[in-house]
Parts: C-alpha cells; sequence; structure tokens
C-alpha cells in the first residue's frame, strides 16, 4: 500500500515464447541464459528499427547502480533516429523493468544494451510496451520475501510447441556471500495440463544482492513459457536483517 516505511513491492512476469527442446531457458523475452553483467555494463538504450512517433519518446526503467542500490530513471530516445543509442543517466549492472513513458505502440522492440550494443539486457517487444523478464536481483542492505510464483504453458500444436511435459525451477544467486546458482524450488506442468501457482508458507527469504530468475526446461518438443512472481521488499535499515536465511 506505500504506508509504511521501508516496504515495498515487485511483481515479476516473464515469457520466453521458445523455449528449446530439453534445453534450460530462462523465462525472458531473448531466451536462453540470462547475460548477467559483473559491473555496471547496462549504458545504453535504443530502438532496433527507426519509428516516427518514438522519437524523444520517454522510456522508465528499473535497476540497480554499481553500487548494488535501486536506480530508477527516465531516458529519452533520439530525436532523430530511435536506432541511435542513449546513454543512461546512471549506469546499471541490472536492469528488471522498463517501459514505455509515452502514449504510443511499440512498431518494433526497444533494446536496453552495453555500449558496444553487442549484448541486450532487457527488451520491449512490439505489442507489450514493456519488458518480460522473470528475474530479480535484491538491492544492498534489502531483504525480500516471496510470497508464491507461478508459470503456465501455451500449447500450440502448429508451431509444433507441445512438450511433453515443462520443468519450472526456481533458482536464486546470493552474490553477497559468493554462491553460485542454487534451486529453491521446481514444479513440473504435465502437456495439455494449466499451470500452477505455488504460495510459501512461510514467505521465502533471499538476501541482498541475490539474484532470482524463473527457469523452464520443455521435455521432446519447444515451448511457449509464462511465468513470474511475487515479493515483499524490507529495507533493512528499518527493520533489520532476518535472524536466518535458509
Amino acid at each position: 500500500m506505500g504506508v509504511y516505511e521501508g516496504i515495498g513491492k515487485i511483481n515479476k512476469f516473464g515469457e520466453n515464447e521458445d523455449v528449446a527442446a530439453d534445453t534450460q531457458e530462462d523465462v525472458w523475452a531473448l531466451g536462453g541464459d540470462y547475460p548477467y553483467p559483473e559491473t555496471a555494463l547496462i549504458t545504453h538504450v535504443s530502438q532496433t528499427v527507426d519509428q516516427l512517433a518514438m522519437r524523444g519518446a520517454q522510456i522508465k526503467m528499473e535497476g540497480l547502480d554499481d553500487n548494488w542500490d535501486v536506480a530508477r530513471q527516465r531516458v529519452f530516445l533520439d530525436d532523430d533516429d530511435t536506432t541511435t543509442p542513449v546513454a543512461l543517466a546512471t549506469p546499471l549492472i541490472r536492469v528488471w523493468r522498463a517501459d514505455v513513458g509515452a502514449p504510443v505502440a511499440l512498431a518494433s522492440s526497444v533494446r536496453i544494451h552495453n555500449a558496444a550494443e553487442t549484448v541486450d539486457y532487457a527488451v520491449m517487444d512490439v505489442g507489450h510496451n514493456q519488458t518480460m523478464m522473470a528475474q530479480y536481483t535484491v538491492p544492498r542492505e534489502h531483504t525480500a520475501y516471496m510470497t508464491n510464483y507461478y508459470a503456465s504453458v501455451i500449447s500450440d500444436a502448429v508451431g509444433n510447441k507441445q512438450p511433453s511435459s515443462t520443468d519450472i525451477h526456481l533458482f536464486a544467486r546470493d552474490n553477497g556471500f559468493g554462491h553460485d546458482w542454487q534451486i529453491k524450488h521446481e514444479l513440473a506442468i504435465p502437456q495439455g495440463q494449466p499451470g500452477f501457482q505455488h504460495f510459501f508458507k512461510p514467505y521465502y527469504t533471499f538476501s541482498q544482492l541475490s539474484d532470482i530468475k524463473v527457469v523452464a526446461l520443455c521435455a521432446s518438443e519447444p515451448g511457449h513459457v509464462h511465468a513470474g512472481f511475487d515479493l515483499i521488499v524490507l529495507d533493512n535499515a528499518v527493520y533489520g536483517p532476518p535472524g536466518i536465511v535458509s
């Protein structure tokens, strides 16, 4: 509700339209393994094809700066050619959401990338006007509590996307302690069955600097997967870190 100091909420959702058969992929717009940078390499934004109506349009984004603190900023696409990269005011080490801050429907994708334009860290596709990525990173001096996560698979016989089953994995990596990726929960969706929403009771705890993501593994055939999760995020300066983190 935004009533109490030091309490925030995060609702993350993503889509991977083409998870390769028998291959583990992160649930985000570009598929494959998400390219987490080790430094603040997320520096520019541009559009794949110049769109007159998007020239000078506002892009809003949220992520973490090089100190792993929350950075919310607005950047405006180039006034003459939206494919021209525009520098962010604050370089980011993580980005978890961006959306179009103008009354315009995208006619081509908007990319958030490095200076060399060789790596995309977030993409807004046509028809969405915001990012679709089931990833989040807990800011410095904060603790996140996951209330639930969910996933579903679209059956597409024409596109040969009817996996015999789809494994959904919830992964986290605690960068504060130098951990590698660890599985935190998993469920499977049989072919033709509805998706799931799993509620954590008590809420699952993620400490500061932890990367969180949802991963899909489709058996036998490719799959079109949606997934996401909901978090309550507390400021440790107000409430103190939890006594036990598992």
